[in-house]
């Protein structure tokens, strides 16, 4: 998430921290004036045929004026691991009302960087390069996994557990910057991670899938103060352990 390519079109600042605030969340406004607003909500897709996590995202685009935009363009470019599939359609829109298009994209590396750039062109608006909220977390499914045993009530019990089901296991302190999560930190991993199981006060567990139910991961947060996070990932595949740490680094500080 910090190389040079992503550098360029999210450079520190106000666009860096407003692009990791859509990212938790599914829609979000992209660009909007007096004349346009354009906006997407981007929602998880899995094909039980191939075993895959896709992205279904829906864009709309508002004409706010009394006259219809009788045409624009929409163009779409991502790094090589991303495949895109973009409805055709006429794209025209009439006065004061609201376009909708849909797109399916899917990956095929999770460890390299994943950037998703859109170009509008109208005769309202001409926009380049506006990076879609996407991350490695937009394609995983989080879910509860497999049943906790009930007989575990504290973190000690929680890394025993772990140790006994998976081969490999790694730890970070990650810090959080406070001007991001301005709000109580504790609610919002509570509210991005909805789905984790919470083992103890501040201790919550969950897994997730990226491209097949094989590679099954499981994550453990441990709120340990306004300044910090400590997670746990545990799989008995290593291969996307420094990228997910290196998602939630970048969506943290």
């Amino acid at each position: 998430m910090n190389s040079l390519h992503f550098q360029k079109y999210l450079a520190v600042g106000d666009s860096r921290v407003r692009f990791k605030k859509m990212c938790l969340k599914s829609k979000n406004i992209l660009f909007e004036n007096e004349q346009i607003q354009i906006g997407c909500k981007i929602q998880p897709l899995y094909d039980i045929y191939s075993s895959t996590n896709h992205l279904l995202i829906s864009l709309f685009v508002g004409n706010k004026t009394a006259k219809s935009i009788d045409s624009f363009q929409l163009e779409f470019k991502g790094t090589p691991n991303l495949a895109l599939f973009v409805e055709e359609k006429n794209r025209s829109i009439r006065e004061r009302t609201q376009y909708k298009e849909k797109m399916v994209v899917g990956c095929n590396n999770y460890e390299e960087e994943i950037l998703l750039l859109m170009n509008f062109q109208s005769a309202l608006a001409t926009l380049k390069n506006i990076p879609l909220p996407l991350t490695l977390f937009s394609f995983c499914i989080f879910d509860l996994g497999e049943t906790i045993p009930a007989s575990i009530l504290s973190q000690k019990d929680l890394q025993q557990w772990l140790e006994h089901r998976y081969e490999y296991i790694e730890e970070q302190d990650l810090p959080v910057s406070s001007p991001f999560f301005k709000k109580n930190l504790l609610a919002e991993v509570e509210k991005y991670f909805s789905t984790l199981t919470k083992i103890c006060e501040g201790v919550y567990i969950g897994h997730f899938t990226t491209k097949t139910l094989i590679n099954e991961y499981s994550l453990t947060l441990t709120v340990s103060g306004e300044r910090s996070v400590k997670v746990c990932l545990a799989s008995n595949e290593y291969e996307l352990f420094d990228h997910v740490f290196g998602n939630l680094r970048f969506l943290l500080e």
